[in-house]
């Protein structure tokens, strides 16, 4: 019988066939709902990587389209205006500050004091952050935490001189006039002066008040001598970014001016924030505190001036177990310290009571101290803390500056385990108290660290019983020392260590070094120090008196010469690079001092830093 051609499609293989044919349809579409499942979840669990969004805020008063904050065109009117949270700026999303925002206070009755707060949300993880930034395309931001004064009503008492009633407690310094005049970032800073005859006498651009308190009066004269209404910017309360309670928020690319107020009060939980490429000025005590339960802080690459204190962290109460930790400041600029006024500590970086602190490649000018640690009694310890690669030079007296560079303790106390390494800084030109000062019983390494025109170069003391002190020095320099090259104090019997060896010190003029322990004390000369014999003490036996042989120490340039004694003459100790990044050794063995000799580099007629190439870096030590 034949078979009919229609038959077979009942036969077995097309059968086999269409159920494949059947399988795959199945399946396919099971994979296609499967990608659109995971899809959604996607979505939904990660909505603001996938929804990140560039927002924009430019100043109050203009006239921004829908403002709603979606593109320049149609910016927020205002940093108060800014929306936080679902439907505005979240984790993820950068924020653009355009142009200059300066909080102007038309009545001061209207919570005079918080009428300018912002409330940042948190961004939700380290690669989600909320951006706050002023690189805005052809209209960089500026905020002002100070305030411009709208309200008052100024008299005439002649000779140019003005006067009205202060407005609350203010603080002495820091007051501005013509804010944004011409350009964003132009302003006149006014100088107190402390009496009214002395104002009147002023040629103008001075302020006076006898003690700044509310409702006292306030003097001013302008540079013109003109009616000072709407002129002049009063210290604080202006823009307040109120940071308590957030994580993962960084500043970036913006002039903060004035900001006494602006990042303070950080008593709550406050952590994974970061400040970098800003500028902060103008604080009539400090730039920044941290406190207890802030955490992984980071200060990249600011420059941070014009304050009686620069930056730093410590416990507050005291006896608070939540201290500071994982705080990072690295690559800043700090200067114009306690360079006005100055009642209490003058320092660049301070720090008390914390744990786990990086300090790295800042430079430190025109203040009273560098770095300074303390712990305020015996119980409170400071642990894991590293300064490495800083530059401090020309340190001050003024006011209450004391002229020292790097301090681990200024006090006596200390608590269990405090401990600290300082590796490959440099401390000078212009220090005339201690260069770097060290009084912790935990032994601290101190390598590669340079000391040029200090009154004491290294200063390790503890004396008060049962505490003493420890510290291991090598492939140090010291140059230039205005008093001595090593003073070391410790009373405890028995239990202090002075390890010092494969060291540089020149010149050597006289007694120029101390030592004291329970038996006594006094200075000596080098060869009396090498003589020395104490249990776990090593007194430089393999350390040389030479010129280290620097490019331009004067001019802040401890780049070594060809032919340097330093070079090749160190030890090798745990770390890698020197304090320009370069790796270590460059040579057979690593070099004393802060900075590796680049073989063949030489110190051409342009090469002013002695890098061995002609770039714009030269131009720093014109």
């Amino acid at each position: 019988m034949k078979k009919s051609k229609n038959f077979q499609f009942f036969g077995p293989e097309n059968h086999k066939s269409k159920i494949c044919e059947s399988k795959n349809y199945i399946f396919g579409n099971i994979k296609y709902f499967l990608k659109i499942f995971f899809a959604l979840a996607l979505l939904l669990f990660i909505p603001n990587l996938v929804f990140a969004t560039d927002w924009y805020v430019r100043p109050p008063g203009g006239d921004y389209g829908t403002e709603d904050g979606t593109d320049y065109d149609n910016a927020w009117d205002g940093l108060l205006n800014v929306v936080w949270g679902p439907g505005g700026v979240r984790g993820g999303d950068n924020l653009y500050i355009c142009g200059l925002h300066v909080h102007e206070i038309t009545n001061p009755y209207d919570n005079f004091v918080s009428q300018a707060d912002i409330f940042p949300v948190s961004g939700n993880s380290e690669n989600e952050r909320i951006i706050i930034r002023g690189d805005c395309p052809g209209n960089p931001g500026i905020v002002w935490g100070a305030y411009r004064n709208m309200f008052s009503n100024w008299t005439h008492i002649g000779g140019g001189v003005w006067n009205t009633s202060m407005t609350g407690n203010s603080d002495r310094v820091w007051y501005f006039q013509d804010v944004g005049v011409p350009n964003d970032d132009s302003y006149i800073v006014l100088n107190i002066v402390y009496s009214l005859e002395e104002l009147r006498a002023h040629p103008g651009g001075a302020y006076y008040s006898p003690d700044f308190l509310g409702y006292s009066p306030f003097y001013v004269k302008l540079t013109d001598g003109s009616d000072p209404f709407g002129r002049v910017v009063f210290n604080e309360w202006g823009y307040d970014f109120k940071l308590n309670g957030t994580s993962y928020i960084s500043f970036i690319n913006l002039k903060f001016y004035g900001v006494k107020r602006m990042f303070k009060r950080l008593h709550e939980e406050v952590h994974h924030i970061r400040w970098e490429n800003c500028t902060l000025w103008y604080a009539s005590h400090s730039i920044m505190g941290f406190r207890n339960k802030n955490h992984h802080i980071e200060m990249i690459n600011n420059d941070i001036a014009w304050a009686q204190n620069g930056i730093g962290f410590s416990v507050d109460p005291v006896d608070s177990p939540d201290v500071p930790h994982h705080i990072t400041f690295s690559n800043n600029t700090i200067h114009h310290i306690a360079q006005r006024i100055c009642d209490g500590d003058a320092h660049a970086i301070w720090g008390q009571g914390s744990r786990d602190i990086i300090i790295e490649n800042n430079i430190m000018y025109n203040t009273g101290t560098g770095i300074t640690f303390y712990n305020w009694d015996y119980q409170q310890s400071m642990k894991n803390m590293t300064v490495r690669y800083n530059w401090v030079y020309n340190t001050h007296t003024t006011g209450c500056g004391n002229s020292r560079g790097i301090e681990f303790n200024c006090g006596e106390g200390q608590g269990p385990d405090t401990n600290g390494e300082c590796y490959g800084n440099i401390v000078g030109p212009n220090v005339s108290d201690v260069g770097y000062r060290y009084k912790w019983t935990e032994l601290s390494e101190f390598y590669n660290n340079v000391c040029y025109d200090c009154g004491i170069s290294f200063y390790i003391s503890s004396t008060l019983l049962p505490y003493y002190v420890s510290a291991k020095l090598r492939n140090i320099i010291s140059l230039n020392p205005r008093q001595t090259h090593i003073y070391y104090a410790s009373t405890a019997e028995g239990s202090y260590i002075i390890d010092s060896d494969y060291n540089i010190f020149y010149p050597i003029s006289g007694d120029q070094f101390y030592f004291r322990d329970e038996n006594g004390w006094g200075y000596m000369n080098f060869t009396e120090w090498q003589a020395l014999s104490k249990q776990n003490c090593t007194f430089d036996p393999h350390s040389i008196i030479t010129d280290p042989l620097f490019v331009n120490p004067d001019k802040g340039d401890f780049h070594l010469k060809p032919g340097s004694p330093a070079i090749d003459t160190g030890v090798d100790v745990w770390f890698s690079t020197d304090f320009e990044g370069n790796p270590v050794p460059q040579g057979s063995r690593p070099d004393i001092g802060a900075l590796e000799y680049i073989s063949g580099t030489g110190c051409g007629v342009a090469d002013l830093n002695c890098n061995g190439a002609v770039d714009i870096f030269d131009l720093m030590w014109l």
